[in-house]
């Protein structure tokens, strides 16, 4: 991709999610933080919904079915 001229090449978008959602993906966050208390740091919200939509748009999901 080219980056376009006085663009920052980590661009971010705005999304919005339901409440329901947001409360689901901060319950998620804060189990895998339990489930991996070796980790450096804990993980974000951010995070981990970054991930969770990378794997939604990739084709890895299909292979773990």
């Amino acid at each position: 991709m080219m980056q376009e001229e006085g663009k920052v090449a980590d661009d971010r978008i705005t999304i919005s999610i339901s409440r329901k959602a947001y409360e689901a993906l901060v319950e998620y966050t804060k189990q895998l933080n339990q489930e991996n208390p070796e980790a450096d740091k804990s993980f974000t919200v951010e995070e981990v919904l970054d991930e969770e939509i990378i794997f939604l748009f990739s084709d890895e999901w299909k292979s773990e079915q």
